[in-house]
């Protein structure tokens, strides 16, 4: 924990022995403490609830007679939205939420600032006494008697000038302001009118708010009838154009159709058509195109096989021709009778003869003449086939371009034709458009001319009359007093709370807790409080009064000291405070009688050279006097007017409890206190003792901080009743800043509260004692 000047987490504040403290931490405010500070303040809350609630009811009862409150009310009904056909008998279904919400369009209508300002320019509603309070200032309102009567003595006329007009701008401000906190229109969800309601104080208010709501009824009835029919007659004058417009274009477009007809006379023109001749021949002249194309198709087909054929090898037709020539037949026959022939020969004669020879001779000459005559009929074949297909492609060619010729001529007729149909057709189309518009347009002429007298145009219709009402709307006892009761106990409640909150004062261990990060070791409670405490000197509690809940506060003081393991190692410790007056002389010398109880051998110090403590001269031994002991102190140690730790050490007529007091205030204290000399006093009580307790000065001299760097560790005092958050912060702040080693903290002088810890602690405590001193039987 050394060197940190503000330690961020519970590790930051755990002591040297180990030990984590359960009181590190940093909570939020429970519901418990919260009641805590209801009851410690609950008279202040119950004085200003009753103070409200009585004031409250004095308000009530000043506006009922003086100024009461009238509300009349009345209606405008809506009817449906959208323009009803005079044509039709049936009603058309209107959707709620689309008719809710024209409900609300008309309701902003008659509360919109147009609507406002033209009623407010109306003679009759300037003549009303409403309107005419707007126009004098609040005090010309109220003194405006005297302020005439004045101005009658002065001016010496009839006249009163003052006040009687004002300014008609600013009435009209007024009143307008007036108009949008007391005028109320609601549009109702579950009925067809909008509810109009209007308060006005005062002895006319009675009968003027009925006045108001049926003058502004009645205004905007007119406005609204007057406007929709100058909508309608702007829409008839609209139609009554649209329908010239409408019928100059018909007209121009039957001159177009004339036009047309005389362009084309046989053009078949109209709505019923027929087939007429054109189209047959166009329709014949496709057809035998499409013939031709597929005949020339074929012809190329059979001209590309013969130009094959004519040029490669035979093919099976050749072949055939050349089997059914009769040339060729007979030649093949005399090539059977000699090849007959020879075979005779040959057996007859043998291989050599020149009769076989001869005969074979002829056999081949024959043969050579067949191929030769074959070859020449293939030949000629295939060429007589060639020529003819080609002639007939060209023949078919021919034919087709002829067709196509045709074809082109009776499509371009044809495509003529065409547009001069799709051009009347859309000529007539528009026409009969224009017509069904115009008819259209004579129609809507009809009904809006009939809709013009209709007395419902304007979509709203005036209820009954508004009524003087009878009683006062305002103010109702109902409301005032629990108004003020929640007021009074609203504030109580704040108010309680801003002076727990707003108290900058270290008084609880929460506020230890949340402010200072820093172990809380121990709580010392109120003298007040402790009633064992009567007639006790609070320096020595402990030991005058051992059975009081205060020497309990000091026991589980030293408990936590020896549980956090800082007085193992730490033998030497510093008690200080932020101020004078906290009570770090008490802790110091309870916390010492502590220890001795526990049978340790304890040396208290007394370092505060500036105010030494006076109560501990009153610690001698049985039999002492100041001639047998010389009244030696620290700072004649320090000074070297005494050379013995010894010579400065006394009994304080306890067992193992001696003390080092003060001595004579030195010149230089602060030195003193951080010289080699204390440093070797501290070592040798040290090992002479087991405790060793400085009572050292506050921290406002630098003398608490100069022992505060020299011992083992640092105990600081706070007061809940003088020590503020700021001053504490910065103890510790500069505490750390030296690199001090803070154990802990004392809270000293913690009063009891109401809801609060150490108020259920008492009376534990209390009971608990009653039971364990009660005598033996």
């Amino acid at each position: 924990m050394s060197g940190q000047i503000q330690p961020r987490n519970i590790g930051a504040l755990t002591p040297p022995g180990g030990m984590r403290l359960p009181m590190a931490t940093t909570p939020q405010m429970t519901p418990k403490e919260m009641l805590g500070i209801l009851r410690r303040h609950i008279w202040l809350v119950v004085i200003l609830t009753m103070l409200m609630s009585v004031l409250s009811v004095g308000a009530w009862f000043v506006k009922k007679t003086f100024w009461p409150e009238y509300t009349a009310s009345s209606g405008v009904e809506v009817l449906p939205q959208g323009v009803t056909d005079p044509m039709q008998i049936e009603q058309t279904s209107v959707n709620k939420d689309v008719q809710f919400q024209f409900r609300n369009f008309k309701a902003a209508m008659l509360t919109s600032p147009s609507t406002l300002e033209e009623f407010l320019k109306r003679d009759d509603v300037r003549n009303m006494a409403w309107y005419k309070q707007f126009q004098k200032s609040w005090i010309k309102r109220k003194f405006a008697p005297v302020l005439a009567r004045l101005s009658k003595q002065t001016n010496g006329n009839g006249n009163n000038q003052i006040g009687v007009q004002g300014d008609h701008g600013k009435a009209m401000v007024r009143a307008m302001r007036d108009l949008k906190k007391n005028l109320d229109v609601a549009p109702l969800r579950d009925a067809t009118y909008i509810r109009v309601g209007m308060t006005c104080s005062g002895g006319q208010g009675q009968r003027e708010s009925a006045q108001i709501v049926n003058l502004l009824i009645q205004m905007f009835y007119q406005q609204q009838d007057e406007a929709a029919k100058k909508d309608f007659r702007q829409r008839i004058v609209q139609l009554n154009n649209q329908q010239a417009e409408i019928q100059n274009e018909i007209t121009t477009l039957d001159r177009e159709l004339d036009r047309i007809r005389r362009l084309k006379p046989v053009a078949n023109l109209g709505g019923n058509r027929f087939r007429d001749f054109l189209e047959e021949k166009l329709g014949s002249l496709e057809t035998e195109v499409s013939r031709l194309e597929g005949e020339v198709q074929r012809l190329n087909s059979l001209l590309e096989s013969a130009k094959r054929r004519a040029e490669g090898e035979y093919d099976e037709v050749v072949r055939e021709m050349i089997e059914r020539d009769s040339v060729a037949t007979t030649m093949r026959q005399r090539i059977s009778y000699l090849e007959v022939q020879q075979a005779e020969m040959l057996a007859r004669f043998g291989e050599n003869h020149t009769r076989v020879k001869e005969i074979r001779n002829s056999l081949r000459q024959a043969r050579e003449d067949l191929a030769y005559r074959q070859k020449e009929i293939g030949d000629i074949e295939r060429k007589r086939i060639f020529i003819i297909t080609n002639d007939e492609v060209a023949a078919s060619t021919k034919q087709l371009e002829t067709r196509q010729l045709e074809l082109g001529r009776a499509r371009t007729e044809h495509e003529q034709l065409g547009e001069i149909r799709a051009s009347y057709d859309r000529v007539f189309v528009n026409r009969e458009d224009k017509q069904r518009l115009l008819d259209a347009i004579n129609t809507q002429i009809e009904k809006v001319k009939a809709l013009t007298n209709d007395p419902e145009l304007s979509k709203i219709k005036p209820m009954q009359s508004a009524l003087e009402p009878r009683e006062r709307s305002a103010p109702r006892l109902a409301l005032y007093l629990p108004g003020g009761l929640f007021l009074g106990l609203a504030l109580g409640i704040g108010l309680a709370f801003a002076i727990e909150l707003l108290n900058d004062l270290v008084r609880t261990p929460r506020d230890v807790m949340r402010h200072l990060h820093v172990p809380l070791l121990g709580m010392i409670c109120h003298a007040e409080d402790d009633h064992d405490l009567d007639g006790i000197d609070l320096y020595h509690v402990v030991r005058q009064a051992p059975y009081s809940i205060t020497s309990e506060c000091y026991r589980q003081l030293r408990t936590n000291l020896k549980l956090s393991g800082a007085v193992e190692t730490q033998k030497v410790l510093l008690v200080t405070s932020t101020g004078p007056g906290d009570g770090k002389t008490s802790v110091a010398l309870n916390m010492t009688s502590t220890f001795v109880a526990d049978d340790q051998r304890v040396l208290l110090i007394d370092a505060n050279f500036r105010r030494p403590t006076t109560s501990l001269s009153q610690l001698r031994e049985a039999g002492d006097s100041s001639d047998s002991h010389p009244d030696f102190g620290l700072s004649n140690y320090l000074m070297g007017q005494c050379q013995e730790e010894q010579s400065i050490i006394r009994s304080s007529g306890i067992e193992d409890f001696d003390i080092v007091d003060a001595g004579p205030l030195p010149a230089n204290p602060g030195e003193l206190l951080g010289s080699e000399r204390m440093k070797k006093l501290l070592e040798y009580a040290r090992t002479a003792y087991d405790y060793v307790i400085l009572d050292g000065p506050p921290l406002l001299v630098s003398d608490a901080k100069t022992l505060a760097a020299i011992v083992d560790g640092t105990v600081v005092v706070f007061n809940a009743e003088t020590t503020k958050r700021g001053a504490a912060q910065r103890a510790l702040r500069e505490l750390r800043t030296i690199n001090a080693n803070i154990i802990g903290t004392v809270l000293m002088g913690v009063k009891t509260m109401k809801g609060g810890y150490f108020e259920e602690m008492f009376r534990t405590y209390q009971k608990y004692q009653q039971v364990s001193i009660r005598p033996a039987v």
